[in-house]
């Protein structure tokens, strides 16, 4: 029905019915020229019995099904648009789905299975991938997917499985490798994450221990590299970082060390080489705000420096050859380039200057070409 329900209020109705009579076949169209059928209505007395077709606007049949009294009945079938292949059955029984309603591809492959009571989905739910393989197994009452609910993947390898308990997830839910290794575990009550997620790596290896509470990210947390090795470490409260956060490379060298208080960074973030040489450091004000970044080489001499101010780079932004000659002079104003800038040799001489307003270049000025003139 989603492929052509929007028909419904978007269409101009113009219908033609025979006044006279008691039987009626009433039609509606899509055009004032009534050239384009968009219902074709069997009637008695005014009120919808017999046949009832709806097409799309291109001239082919999108459901077909009959009306008893006013009120479905029976089986209608929705096709495909342009072709006559099904699309999906759906039977009826006093205007309410009542029975199983199956959903196919155009291939005529069926695509999903499903059973109504009282006009409410009960019992299993049954999807399929086109190759007619199971995807989906899941147990409704009421409309609400309530039970085991089972995924799996093209070559019927189990993915995926989850409890819910009147439409939430309630318990473990498990994801799977292909191989149905499992890939993560996690506990949920009341539809929220809560307790302890843990996620493995294919090889087996513990991946990341994760504490949840109510939701939230909640507790101490590590993930690991393959080999088993400390990746990294932290800590939330209520969904917020909280304290010093470490992250490791696979050597176990330290790779960042960064601190956080009531979810705001705070202090000096520190970013290492794998070398054990720092690389980065960022500089927080008592505002929590990023105020300076400094880059190192790895050699351990100044590369860059760039200023900061309220989150966008603000001021000169410096930038160094490894023996500590300035290289280049990058002026900020609001996080964009205002003002000149400057490229310098490693002799010292500026070889480059463009100016700029607002990020724009206005000018430019390059001392390397005026010198192979003058030559």
């Amino acid at each position: 029905m989603r492929i052509y329900i929007g028909l419904y209020f978007i269409a101009i109705i113009f219908i033609s019915t025979n006044l006279f009579a008691q039987d009626q076949i009433s039609k509606t169209y899509y055009d004032a020229q009534q050239l384009k059928v968009k219902e074709i209505i069997s009637q008695i007395n005014g009120i919808k019995n017999g046949l009832y077709q709806l097409y799309y606007e291109s001239g082919s049949l999108a459901l077909e099904g009959t009306f008893s009294n006013g009120k479905r009945e029976g089986i209608f079938v929705d096709y495909f648009p342009d072709t006559k292949d099904t699309l999906r059955t759906t039977n009826y029984k006093n205007d309410r789905k009542e029975g199983p309603s199956i959903s196919y591809f155009e291939d005529g492959n069926i695509s999903q299975m499903v059973n109504y009571s009282n006009n409410q989905i009960n019992g299993e739910l049954i999807s399929y991938f086109p190759s007619g393989k199971v995807r989906q197994k899941a147990t409704f009452i009421n409309n609400k997917p309530d039970g085991l609910t089972l995924v799996y993947d093209e070559f019927e390898n189990l993915i995926e499985k989850k409890t819910y308990e009147n439409g939430v997830l309630e318990g473990y839910q498990e994801h799977f490798y292909s191989n149905e290794q499992l890939e993560s575990k996690t506990y949920y009550k009341k539809g929220q994450f809560h307790g302890e997620q843990i996620a493995y790596h294919e090889n087996g290896q513990i991946k990341s221990q994760i504490n949840f509470k109510k939701g939230y990210q909640h507790g101490d947390f590590k993930y690991f590299h393959p080999d088993g090795q400390i990746a990294k470490t932290g800590k939330y409260r209520n969904g917020d970082p909280e304290g010093e956060f470490k992250s490791f490379y696979p050597n176990g060298q330290t790779q960042e060390i960064a601190q956080y208080k009531k979810g705001l960074a705070e202090g000096i973030f520190v970013i290492y080489y794998e070398s054990g040489q720092i690389q980065e450091k960022t500089f927080h004000d008592r505002y929590n705000e990023v105020i300076k970044t400094i880059s190192y080489f790895e050699t351990g001499e100044v590369f860059k420096e760039v200023n900061f101010e309220q989150g966008r780079e603000h001021g000169m932004t410096l930038i160094f050859y490894q023996n500590g000659k300035l290289r280049e002079e990058l002026p900020y104003r609001r996080g964009k380039i205002h003002g000149i800038q400057k490229i310098y040799t490693e002799n010292g001489e500026i070889v480059l200057e463009r100016f700029f307003n607002e990020g724009k270049v206005t000018g430019v000025t390059d001392r390397r070409k005026k010198e192979n003139d003058n030559n």
